[in-house]
């Protein structure tokens, strides 16, 4: 991947599918072990912090600083993201269960946020 201060990573178990952020740029998806990557520039140019995966790669979620969470139950493609309703936060971190139906998400004041389906609700 071209050099773009990537700030996470996240990977699958197999190292197919590979995921990063970069701050203030973009979402960069490869699906042949890190050999090519896609940038998901269609959802903008944002403040991404954080990224986690399912140990498939199927279900992947992205936080981003002073917005939402956005997640993907299809590899990453793009056409498959959605945000979540949860309010906007200031969101540091995520991680995810190995199936993906447990989430996890931390706000920078400290709060932990909890999905237990697949990042559609969320609670603390």
């Amino acid at each position: 991947a071209v050099k773009r201060g990537y700030n996470s990573l996240s990977t699958s178990d197999s190292g197919q599918f590979v995921a990063a952020t970069a701050f203030d740029s973009y979402i960069y998806i490869s699906s042949d072990f890190g050999s090519s990557w896609s940038e998901l520039s269609s959802l903008g140019s944002k403040g991404w912090m954080d990224v986690a995966m399912s140990s498939t790669g199927q279900y992947m979620y992205f936080v981003v600083k002073n917005g939402q969470i956005y997640s993907s139950d299809s590899y990453g493609d793009v056409s498959s993201i959605v945000i979540s309703n949860e309010e906007v936060n200031n969101w540091r971190s995520i991680s995810s269960s190995s199936s993906g139906a447990y989430v996890y998400g931390v706000v920078r004041n400290g709060a932990i946020y909890k999905s237990d389906d697949y990042g559609l609700t969320w609670s603390t």
